[in-house]
């Protein structure tokens, strides 16, 4: 009998230990990385708050999001022993409206400035370029290829506060130490821990409002008084100003004259291409970086946006200048942000490469005297086939 119990026992161990354990066996990443595939491109709509720790300092943020361009955020820090609201920023297609609460009392005001025809790029600091962004399929894609590249690997599944987690661990060896937490239904983050030396710990919680519920956001504000009743008064001092991010729509098969180099415009399956932009960055510096810079005369960027129901797709090109090609290199890259991860797409790509982090991702490359820089909501693979028709693209042009 007790031989019988003693078996009991162990079988039960080891079921528990298959479904709680550590998931780091392929079988079980395959079926991580099919989640998270399933799940991108299915989110229409989210709201969610983060709530993060950071020592004694500690703030929340408030997310509002209708994909692909469509973004409410409110920023909140503890002061008097109550939560304020002290940053809002709202994102509607190519424009971005930016506030935040400066001063002491009683010499509080309100800076604002609204951004208008903004590059359609992400991580440039204007474009979706939020600290947290998860739900678009860029973030499930930008999980998959820090799985499959070793730069995460699956440490456990658990029970997080009741719901079911598939906990993540940077792989040993990257700094920082960054532990997440999806919820293992639907791929979303539950937590999130960053290890910063010496003894610095960052951490995030996740808290999920409404999914796919079809709710409107609020009307974009694009004027002082808005933007003080966002803030909860109309009596404090609001100090507004707007700048042109000089992106001009065009026709992209005329692109040739305005940009003065012949673009190449792949057509890519399920997708349509929705939008063309010329852009002077030389009239309209946008940022310091930027601001400082010396063009080459009559130096032009071209914008391209494609569009498949949700997700989104931006493709960034300019003419390679040899003494000038480090501006597209240099800019709007994720070389500031935690846990990187670069990978080469091979030689068949004309050594294109991706640069992934935590929610996402962007490819590099250079063809037929063009440099590319593309982001959005596709997977490793369709940025390897957008890669090769640039490519064969390039060719038919020589």
């Amino acid at each position: 009998m007790r031989k019988n119990l003693t078996s009991a026992v162990l079988i039960l161990l080891l079921a528990i230990s298959a479904i709680y354990g550590g998931c780091g066996r392929a079988d079980t990443v395959q079926v991580l990385t099919d989640m998270l595939e399933r799940n991108a491109g299915t989110i229409a709509d989210i709201s969610f708050l983060c709530t993060t720790k950071d020592g004694e300092r500690s703030y929340r943020e408030e997310y509002a999001i209708s994909f692909p361009d469509e973004v409410r955020y409110r920023f909140y820090e503890y002061g008097r022993g109550e939560m304020r609201l002290t940053r809002y920023t709202a994102q509607s297609g190519g424009r971005v409206v930016k506030a935040r609460v400066t001063g002491q009392t009683p010499g509080i005001s309100i800076q604002a400035e609204l951004l208008e025809n903004i590059p359609p790029l992400r991580g440039t600091g204007y474009y979706l370029s939020f600290y947290h962004l998860p739900g678009n399929a860029d973030y499930y894609h930008s999980l998959i290829s820090l799985i499959q590249g070793g730069t995460l690997f699956c440490s456990s599944q658990e029970n997080l506060e009741g719901r079911e987690a598939i906990h993540l661990r940077s792989s040993e060896g990257l700094q920082p130490v960054t532990d997440l937490w999806l919820d293992a239904t639907n791929g979303l983050p539950l937590r999130k821990t960053i290890q910063l030396p010496p003894n610095r710990t960052i951490s995030f919680s996740f808290q999920y409002l409404a999914i796919n519920q079809g709710g409107a956001l609020e009307p974009f504000p694009q004027s002082a008084p808005e933007i003080a009743a966002l803030f909860g008064t109309e009596d404090l001092s609001v100090q507004f100003s707007t700048r042109d991010g000089g992106c001009r729509p065009l026709e992209a098969e005329e692109a040739p004259g305005p940009t003065g180099f012949a673009p190449l415009l792949p057509e890519m399956e399920g997708w349509e291409r929705v939008y063309a932009f010329s852009r002077d960055p030389a009239a309209y510096g946008l940022n310091p970086t930027e601001q400082s810079l010396s063009f080459p005369e009559g130096f032009r960027e071209l914008y391209l946006v494609y569009r498949h129901g949700t997700r989104q797709l931006e493709i960034k090109q300019v003419p390679v200048i040899k003494e000038f090609a480090y501006y597209t290199t240099g800019l709007g890259t994720l070389s500031e942000a935690y846990l990187v991860q670069r990978q080469s797409l091979g030689a068949e790509t004309g050594n294109a490469y991706c640069i992934t982090a935590l929610d996402c991702q962007e490819m590099h490359m250079v063809a037929g005297g063009v440099e590319i820089t593309v982001t959005g909501d596709v997977s490793r693979r369709e940025m390897e086939s957008l890669a090769r028709q640039l490519q064969s693209l390039a060719a038919d042009n020589r």
